[in-house]
């Protein structure tokens, strides 16, 4: 056998066993080069697909399992070591563990380093490990690699679960505690509390939970679980809430629910969404940008929700607003948005399922609501809320534990002339506004502050 052809030594049994053709001179020559080889430094990089909290979290989990413990040692500085530390992270709800971050020795690789890094792909930080090592431990860092890559798989603490994001304005600060995601405890959780007009609901039903409950189905049907749904409405309407529900199914069917803390990172979210699918992303109030003209941020956002890369995606956007009337025509077209769902205020039988849900273990068994339900029809929940907590104090200053008919009655006239009151206020403050504006304008004066000065 040739030199050029030596390419590898195997260890194996308790001989020295050569090939035929190699002379010992040969072999002892080619052991002191393949030893001198394995001395050599070399610089290993790994970036996984993952949020850098995650990775870390995965590599603890591998240097637990392969080697017991974690050794973290400080990283070399101009004015010395730089200290290790400790970082930590929710793992869920309810746990949070202490994790390395920065450089560490690993038992078994001998004049070794590896470190802990954030790599950035477009504007989503990844999780990298880098390492400096001698050649002959390369497989052992593979190896530990490959233990991360299973643990992110097997134990993702944020894959099925969910959770809160905001991004930092540079992906390399993403490991500020401000930039954490928070995990939403969804343990109390009601999926019967949305109570809705029934068209509402059957049509939120058809268009978010079916496909969060059934997506082995709608896969089997050929049915895209990449869709786009708006729902719009007044103030107060529960909008948030579905929001709450959808995060309590999404646990309870293996979906991501990303709750992204501002509309404005909804691009970012996009991005980050692709690791963590099948995934609900929520954002509200979606108008605050995209309204107005276009825009090259709006444009940005349009071709991240419709572009080609996230066709195939399995992300559902689920967007609210109070103003759908300000939003640009582009965004609501077919294609962007797959259902546009109008939440109206609650008509007379869901205000009596209302009334009975926040008023269980105070009513009486055969109470008829139909009356009190018919006067705060088109009231929003909340205003249906406190009626029924007034009309429980009204009963405990009589002395007595179950709510009557009448106090409910007397309760929802004095809130409907409240609400009233409220609403007349309001748009009388809205002309005072505008006229001052008005004036404004004549005169040529600034018209945010003059509409500040009103205001207050």
């Amino acid at each position: 056998m040739s030199k050029d052809k030596f390419t590898g030594v195997e260890f194996s049994g308790d001989k020295i066993i050569l090939p035929v053709v190699m002379t010992p001179k040969i072999a002892i020559d080619w052991l002191v080069r393949w030893d001198n080889d394995q001395s050599t430094e070399v610089v290993f990089s790994q970036t996984f697909n993952c949020h850098p909290l995650e990775g870390a979290y995965a590599l603890y989990l591998g240097l637990k399992e392969k080697y017991g413990f974690v050794s973290v040692v400080g990283t070399p500085g101009f004015f010395g070591d730089d200290p290790p530390h400790m970082i930590n992270i929710q793992i869920n709800a309810r746990e949070s563990v202490q994790v390395p971050w920065g450089s560490m020795i690993v038992p078994n690789v001998k004049n070794g380093r590896m470190a802990t890094s954030i790599s950035v792909e477009g504007t989503t930080p990844k999780f990298k490990l880098d390492a400096i090592i001698m050649k002959k431990d390369e497989g052992k860092v593979v190896e530990l690699c490959d233990l991360i890559r299973r643990n992110i798989e097997k134990y993702s603490i944020y894959r099925g679960s969910a959770f809160r994001i905001s991004f930092a304005d540079k992906p390399q600060d993403c490991m500020g505690e401000a930039y954490h995601p928070k995990f939403m405890n969804t343990d109390g959780v009601n999926t019967e509390q949305l109570l809705l007009n029934e068209y509402t609901r059957n049509l939120i039903d058809i268009s978010i939970f079916t496909p969060i409950k059934n997506s082995i189905m709608c896969r089997e049907m050929g049915i895209p679980l990449h869709r786009g749904v708006l729902l719009e409405g007044q103030y107060g309407t529960g909008k948030t809430l579905a929001a709450t529900i959808t995060a309590k199914l999404c646990e309870d069917n293996r979906w991501t629910f990303i709750y992204v803390s501002d509309t404005q990172q909804l691009e970012q979210a996009l991005s980050f969404a692709k690791a963590y699918t099948p995934c609900v992303l929520f954002a509200e109030d979606v108008d605050r940008i995209m309204n107005g003209i276009r825009t090259y941020d709006m444009d940005a956002i349009l071709n991240a929700v419709s572009g080609v890369d996230s066709k195939d995606t399995e992300i559902m956007l689920v967007l609210t607003t109070n103003h759908v009337e300000q939003i640009n025509q582009a965004m609501l077209r077919p294609g962007r948005l797959d259902a546009v769902i109008t939440i109206e205020p609650p008509n007379a039988d869901t205000v009596q399922k209302l009334i009975r849900m926040y008023g269980d273990g105070a009513l009486p068994e055969n109470i008829n609501l139909k009356s009190v339900s018919e006067s705060l029809a088109g009231q929003i929940p909340a205003v249906i809320r406190e009626v029924v907590e007034r009309a429980k104090l009204a009963s405990l200053s009589k002395g007595e534990k179950l709510i009557a008919v009448s106090d409910l009655s007397l309760m929802a006239d004095s809130m409907v002339n409240q609400v009233n009151l409220l609403n007349r206020d309001r748009k009388k403050g809205n002309r005072q506004i505008q006229l001052v504006i008005d004036q404004d304008a004549v005169r040529g004066w600034g018209a945010e502050v003059l509409e500040s000065k009103s205001v207050h």
